[in-house]
């Protein structure tokens, strides 16, 4: 819940989606010093299509490597943006923690967004995407 958020930082991406349409790759993670770090914190990860007529959520997941085994590991990130084919955009990146010790920029992250499109294969069951 966005309400139990600590604090929540965001990088806003300015993004021109082909016409053809795209589909948006990267990953998440909270960084390995931080699963064994007490006093513990989640961090939730949004992703958010904003354009002058909406903003919406494509991508969320909250991650507790301290309490989760399953949490700690890079989580892989595919989005697909063919609704907004051929649009300017902005995507928000964001990270919220459930404290403190959760909101340093070397707690958790994005890894490097890769935008495909329809000549990388995207939407072509034939193809590597």
């Amino acid at each position: 819940a966005a309400s139990d958020v600590y604090k929540r930082q965001v990088l806003a991406v300015p993004v021109n989606v082909p016409a053809g349409g795209a589909s948006l790759r990267t990953a998440v993670a909270v960084h390995p010093r931080r699963w064994f770090k007490l006093p513990a914190s989640w961090v939730d990860f949004r992703m958010v299509v904003r354009t002058p007529e909406e903003a919406q959520t494509v991508f969320e997941r909250r991650l507790h490597p301290t309490n989760r085994l399953e949490d700690r590991g890079w989580f892989e990130v595919d989005v697909d943006l063919g609704p907004w084919a051929g649009q300017a955009l902005t995507l928000e990146f964001s990270t919220g923690a459930e404290n403190v010790h959760g909101t340093s920029l070397w707690s958790a992250g994005w890894a490097r967004p890769r935008l495909l499109g329809a000549e990388d294969g995207v939407g072509d069951p034939g193809g590597p995407g």
